[in-house]
């Protein structure tokens, strides 16, 4: 398609979720900038370190324009899950998950409220970016070890330059 150019999201959003400052503090092995597989062997060799990732879940339109000269454009919300494999039989891992979660959500708008977030659509300061239900997802495979889930969002706006 002429003048249309891959949006790559992803690598961009992996870096940013693994500049949240406090994983270690938690117990957690943030993403290195891409997405990382979770790796069960690590615990069921007896690493319990935490495991993070972050995915793509989808968009969906939520306005569509078209301004007087017939460009048109619409606005977006872009959806991402974050999946948090940790051992679950510790009270005090409980508890530091429950804290990550809630923490990570305050940092998600904490970023946002500075315009601090990677831009994926044409206009980054109509951009909004928001973290919620961070919750407990499932267990894994029969084992010690449970599946957290947080919830990104962020809608954009898309411009077509072209007139129709």
């Amino acid at each position: 398609m002429a003048g249309y150019e891959a949006r790559r999201i992803i690598e961009r959003m992996g870096q940013f979720v693994a500049s949240y400052p406090h994983y270690e503090e938690f117990g957690i092995v943030g993403p290195k900038g891409l997405v990382p597989d979770i790796n069960i062997a690590d615990f069921e060799s007896g690493i319990k370190t935490a495991q993070l990732v972050i995915d793509y879940s989808g968009s969906t339109r939520i306005s569509k324009t078209q301004d007087v000269l017939g460009y048109r454009g619409e606005v977006r919300q872009a959806n991402f899950t974050m999946l948090l494999l940790r051992d679950a039989g510790d009270k005090e891992l409980r508890i530091d998950t429950t804290d990550f979660l809630h923490d990570f959500e305050h940092w998600i708008s904490y970023k946002n409220s500075r315009r601090d977030t990677p831009p994926i659509g044409d206009d980054p300061y109509s951009e909004d970016m928001w973290a919620d239900n961070g919750n407990f997802y499932s267990r894994w495979d029969n084992r010690k070890a449970s599946v957290y889930s947080i919830l990104l969002h962020k809608t954009y706006q898309l411009v077509y330059r072209e007139a129709q």
